[in-house]
């Protein structure tokens, strides 16, 4: 499995359409799921609805809607 910041860095160099880099400022920083709140409210409206689920007492999964486009962003956190 790629480690976030692997992940990261491709997805900030994808050139398919994808977000913009500026949306993504930041997000290195994220080391919590505090810290990616945190991000996403400094955010300023980039994002719509927000998705926590649990998979299990210790796994969750974030999904992310970014607003006025067709894109999500998917976090899972240990």
């Amino acid at each position: 499995m790629k480690s976030f910041k692997k992940q990261l860095k491709e997805l900030k160099s994808s050139t398919n359409g994808g977000l913009p880099a500026a949306m993504l400022v930041g997000l290195e920083d994220c080391t919590t799921l505090e810290d990616l709140f945190c991000w996403i409210r400094e955010g300023g409206g980039q994002f719509g609805s927000i998705d926590l689920m649990a998979q299990d007492e210790y796994s969750h999964d974030l999904i992310l809607e970014c607003a006025g486009r067709s894109s999500y962003l998917a976090f899972g956190s240990t």
